[in-house]
C-alpha cells in the first residue's frame, strides 16, 4: 500500500506522514519509505517522528550511498539495516532522483535489484512477500 500527499510547502505534509507511519508500526508494519524532493529533509523527516512519540529510526539512502558505496542486490538491505539497527526496521528516506537507475535495458523488469535502485528499495521492504 501507497499514499502520496502533495500539498504545498509549509501544510504539514511531514507530521501527517509521520503519523501514518507511527499507526502503521503500531500495526505491525515495521518498514516503511518516504520519497521527498531533498535529502536534507530527512533531518525533519525524523523530528516528525520523535515529536509524536513513534520511536521510529530514518535512514537516509542518501547517507548510506555515502557511506557504504553503491552496493548492489542484496547488499543495500544489509547497508540499511546496519544504519536501522537489528531488523532494519524503521523508515528508509530517499529523494525521487535516487529512485533513477543508470541505463537499463526495456527488457530489464524494472523491479529487478541487480539493475535497478527500485528494485533494490523494493528487496528491503520485503519483495514480492
Amino acid at each position: 500500500a501507497g499514499y502520496c500527499l502533495g500539498d504545498g510547502t509549509g501544510c504539514g505534509k511531514g507530521r501527517v506522514i509521520a503519523g501514518l507511519i507511527a499507526h502503521l508500526w503500531g500495526q505491525g508494519i515495521k518498514r516503511h519509505v518516504w520519497v521527498s524532493i531533498s535529502n536534507d529533509l530527512h533531518e525533519d523527516a525524523q523530528r516528525d517522528l520523535n515529536d509524536l512519540g513513534a520511536g521510529v529510526s530514518v535512514a537516509s539512502l542518501g547517507d548510506v550511498l555515502k557511506m557504504y558505496g553503491h552496493p548492489n542486490s542484496g547488499r543495500l538491505s544489509q547497508a540499511v539495516e546496519r544504519r536501522l539497527g537489528p531488523g532494519g526496521h524503521g523508515v528508509l528516506f530517499l529523494t525521487y532522483a535516487m529512485l533513477t537507475s543508470a541505463k537499463r535495458r526495456s527488457e530489464e523488469p524494472l523491479f529487478d535489484p541487480a539493475v535497478s535502485r527500485l528494485g533494490q528499495v523494493f528487496e528491503w521492504l520485503g519483495g514480492a512477500s
